[in-house]
């Protein structure tokens, strides 16, 4: 009735709505010290999604530990391309690092919070013991991740101008996937 009259400019049930995404942010104690938080927004990219237990991602590095707290139930089995063996655990510590900026489990009152945090990880061992990779060995493991399912392929090392890792992340790309590097600490773009 209210709708018909012409003195009202609008009338609606006033509902009761619930919050949408996290108000307050995951309860991970060290979340605090992870300066990407607040750098990337990743409290509003939360709102919208927190990534998908569907979707796993490769982590090319030097592999992962398996009994990291916050990871070692996220992980699905990965490929170690240095002593082709499925031992993927990490032998310079930057793996899991990585591992832990983009999916541990978060919220659940220890550690860290990660990126997209309901993804699954692929550890796929591609650095010798000083954490050093070659480009060959990175796009083999690039195709491997394509080849089994990996939607997203992380690699945190600056490989971008190298032709031999583009070909494989084409490849990714033409598998439905995407590939991300680094461009590396120097603060400069490749």
């Amino acid at each position: 009735k209210l709708k018909k009259r012409k003195d009202v400019e609008y009338a609606e049930p006033d509902y009761y709505c619930e919050p949408v995404g996290q108000t307050s942010g995951p309860n991970d104690p060290q979340i605090a010290s992870q300066w990407q938080i607040n750098n990337i927004n990743l409290q509003g990219a939360w709102t919208i999604n927190k990534g998908s237990s569907n979707l796993v991602v490769a982590v090319l590095d030097s592999g992962c530990d398996p009994t990291h707290e916050d990871l070692k139930d996220k992980y699905v089995p990965g490929y170690n391309f240095i002593d082709n063996n499925t031992n993927t655990a990490d032998v310079y510590g930057h793996g899991t690092a990585v591992a832990g900026c983009i999916a541990p489990a978060t919220n659940n009152g220890i550690g860290i919070a990660g990126t997209a945090y309901n993804c699954r990880l692929m550890p796929l061992r591609i650095s010798d013991s000083t954490g050093y990779a070659y480009w060959s060995t990175l796009a083999t493991a690039l195709q491997y991740a394509a080849n089994n399912g990996c939607k997203v392929a992380n690699a945190s090392f600056r490989c971008g101008e190298s032709t031999t890792v583009q070909s494989a992340a084409k490849y990714m790309n033409s598998k439905g996937g995407v590939f991300v590097c680094s461009a590396g600490n120097q603060a400069t773009l490749v």
